[in-house]
């Protein structure tokens, strides 16, 4: 993968990759592959809105972003 727009990182996980995300990371996005009926998430004081939902996981949009996209 060679698109430095784009940045994979774990958030929220109990293994040895929870020592990331590296600094100044803010997702635009979160898959959450918990199986949660939450409808919001909340990471680093942002709140992300479920957008899809698969039998196997979920799409989280981060909220301030659904809304600039709606104006």
């Amino acid at each position: 993968m060679d698109n430095p727009q784009l940045r994979l990182e774990h958030i929220k996980v109990p293994n040895p990759s929870s020592q990331y995300p590296l600094k100044n990371f803010l997702p635009c996005a979160i898959i959450d592959a918990k199986r949660t009926d939450k409808e919001t998430i909340v990471f680093e004081g942002n709140n992300f809105i479920r957008t899809k939902k698969f039998q196997l996981l979920s799409v989280f949009l981060r909220e301030n972003l659904l809304k600039k996209n709606l104006n």
